[in-house]
């Protein structure tokens, strides 16, 4: 029995080492079939790698193949009166598209190519001048022309971790002497600190300094040697209130040579004179330079005789002010009222100052006289436009109607406004009998005559007479045909009569003009119109003085209502009045019109990091009066952009951007 049990055991420890065996050996078997997997796909990777490189070797010698057809250079026939090429490009009706266009080597200069026999291949081609030294056997790069050009490749593809650079070298055929090594310019340099905003304007002086690789000598009595200066704006041109910014054509901005001979640096000198109009668009149109010195008369030669060549360092390059100083152009400053809504105060007072008063003679003679639907232009004027009359009395002149009749009558400008502020004082004395009149007088806010018809929007104030009264207070807009405006029905019809009254209505005393005063402020900003009123007042000093009801404003957009849309643009404004006799129209003051403006005043809203927002902008006029609030947008063309705007009473300085105001930054 205990020879069976150890006999099973036995086996049973045989059978277990076989399991643990098989497990090892298929281990054993797995890692060897991964490593010559892995070994294969290395392989597989490497024969693609080659069969690559292949490609590679094949798409660059095609690529040289097809530069070895062209000849040297350009100029090669006429080396001796051009010179050899100096900035690789292609030339007029080459295309790069199209290299069957190309005529010289560096016609390939820049290209990046690609060949669908090479798919995924993509080549960036260079071509660039070379000195061969024998004596070390090194091959330098040149700045000036020389009788080598290095036409180098980088071959890329996905596979490749880094591109593979083939590179050759071709030779000119020609004598040698023809390529006499001359002065050239090794650097060029600014009066100006680098690593900073250099801000000029009218009245300062650039000097500008260019190194030579040698003593040069400046020949020719005629001596004008010019830097071309390259503003990405360019100059300011046209008239005031419609200046145009324009880039600068070449030599249009130069600065001219002033002094250097017999020594490796000459100098440049820009004078930035006020006529110059000289600015950049953005704050980072900073000055540059064209890549050639220009001779217009005179020459540089060197100690030998041999004249130099003018091509100076590129503007990106380590030897040029450009990549290191920053010189902005600003157009000259202008001292103008210019004020934060914290200074709300004395930006109104400085309007106020400024007011002008309309002529009454002016209106009578020249303005257009209406009656409903009707309008005469000219006199002899008859029937109620003849009701008119002109009291000449100083600075208290006026217009009175003289006769009370149902009609709508009044007068219009002889101008089209868009912004404006229009006031005047209401007034009328009319008394028959023991009856005091109680009808309509107002202010015509714009006008428009249309297929024979008078259309208008009108403010008007009455005494409980026409509309507005009763439960639209007794004062209010009307818009639409003026025979419809401020009719005697009540209620009144919606579809045609169509009334904007505050929001909180203007009651009134609802008895009579006589003995009251009412004075009416109509402001338009486009289309937005505002219009205010300040009560009824026992004398006319008192309207004069009297604030205006802010609670009993009237608001209107041109956008709110289809009917308004023929009123937008620039309108004529004037007077209207309704069955009133004897009514006057006193202390008329407008800030409006078209007459070309030449100074300004500003409101902004300062904002985060420098930034305003323009909330108001006038104009003055020839007699410098104030006229109307002008669209914000109109700003760059009226003033010119970059320019500095300084008001010497606050001491705070803006500038005017292509797209705003912004605080001074510099």
């Amino acid at each position: 029995m205990s020879q069976y049990k150890d006999k099973v055991q036995k086996q049973t420890k045989r059978k277990a080492f076989s399991y643990v065996d098989v497990i090892y050996g298929m281990t054993v078997i797995m890692i060897i079939l991964g490593v010559i997997f892995g070994s294969i796909r290395m392989v597989e990777r490497r024969l693609r790698e080659n069969q690559l490189i292949i490609l590679a070797d094949s798409f660059a010698n095609k690529i040289f193949d097809e530069v070895s057809l062209r000849k040297y250079d350009e100029n090669i026939a006429s080396i001796l009166d051009n010179g050899l090429t100096k900035v690789f490009d292609v030339e007029e009706g080459e295309d790069q598209g199209d290299w069957s266009s190309f005529d010289d080597i560096d016609d390939f200069h820049g290209i990046t190519a690609t060949d669908s026999a090479f798919p995924r291949m993509e080549t960036s081609i260079n071509v660039n001048y070379v000195n061969f030294d024998p004596n070390n056997k090194n091959i330098t790069l040149s700045n000036i022309p020389t009788l080598l050009k290095r036409v180098q490749l980088d071959v890329n593809h996905p596979l490749f971790d880094n591109p593979i650079r083939y590179s050759t070298i071709i030779g000119g055929s020609f004598d040698p002497d023809w390529l006499i090594i001359r002065a050239y310019p090794t650097r060029i340099m600014v009066d100006r600190e680098p690593g900073i905003v250099n801000v000029v304007s009218a009245g300062d002086v650039i000097n500008f300094t260019v190194d030579f690789s040698e003593i040069v000598y400046v020949v020719d009595d005629n001596l004008d040697f010019s830097l071309y200066l390259d503003i990405v704006s360019g100059v300011l041109s046209g008239e005031e209130g419609s200046y145009i910014n324009s880039q600068t054509n070449p030599g249009e901005i130069k600065a001219h040579y002033t002094g250097g001979d017999e020594t490796s640096q000459l100098t440049f000198t820009l004078d930035v004179t006020e006529d110059m109009n000289l600015a950049g668009s953005h704050l980072n149109d900073y000055i540059s330079y064209r890549s050639e010195l220009v001779k217009e008369n005179g020459s540089i030669i060197n100690g030998n005789g041999d004249e130099a060549i003018y091509n100076l360092p590129q503007p990106d390059s380590d030897n040029s002010f450009a990549s290191t100083t920053n010189i902005l152009p600003l157009l000259q400053q202008w001292n103008t009222p210019i004020f934060t809504t914290a200074e709300q105060e004395d930006f109104d007072n400085n309007l106020n100052q400024q007011v002008t008063t309309v002529s009454v003679q002016d209106i009578f003679d020249d303005w257009d006289r209406f009656q409903d639907n009707d309008i005469a232009t000219e006199s002899p004027f008859s029937g109620n436009y003849n009701q008119w009359t002109l009291v000449d009395d100083g600075e208290d002149s006026y217009i009175e109607m003289n006769v009370n009749v149902g009609q709508n009558l009044g007068f219009v400008s002889d101008e089209s406004v868009e912004n404006f502020i229009f006031e005047a004082t209401l007034f009328s004395n009319h008394v028959n009998g023991n009856w005091k009149d109680n009808d309509l007088i107002g202010l015509i806010i714009a006008f428009k005559r249309e297929n024979n018809k008078n259309y208008a929007i009108a403010v008007g104030k009455t005494f409980n007479g026409p509309q507005p009264k009763n439960e639209h207070g007794t004062f209010g807009v009307f818009y639409g045909e003026i025979i419809n405006l401020f009719p005697w029905n009540d209620p009144i019809d919606i579809n045609k009569h169509f009334l904007i009254t505050p929001e909180i209505k203007y009651l009134g005393s609802k008895n009579y003009w006589l003995g009251k005063f009412v004075r009416v402020k109509v402001q338009r900003n486009g289309d937005d119109i505002t219009v205010k009123m300040n009560g009824e007042n026992t004398s006319r000093d008192e309207a004069l003085e009297t604030a205006y009801l802010e609670d009993h404003t009237i608001s209107i957009n041109l956008n709110d209502d289809l009917n308004l849309e023929k009123f937008k643009g620039a309108k004529q404004y004037g007077y209207i009045v309704k069955s009133q006799a004897n009514t006057r129209w006193y202390d008329i003051r407008t800030s409006g019109g078209s007459v070309e403006r030449r100074n300004i005043s500003i409101l902004v809203q300062l904002e985060e990091e420098g930034q305003t927002e323009i909330r108001q902008y006038y104009k003055k006029n020839d007699d410098s009066e104030y006229l109307d609030q002008q669209d914000v947008g109109s700003l760059q063309a009226d003033i010119g952009y970059l320019r500095p705007l300084f008001n010497d009473e606050t001491g705070k300085k803006f500038l005017l951007t292509s797209t705003g105001i912004i605080v001074y930054p510099f």
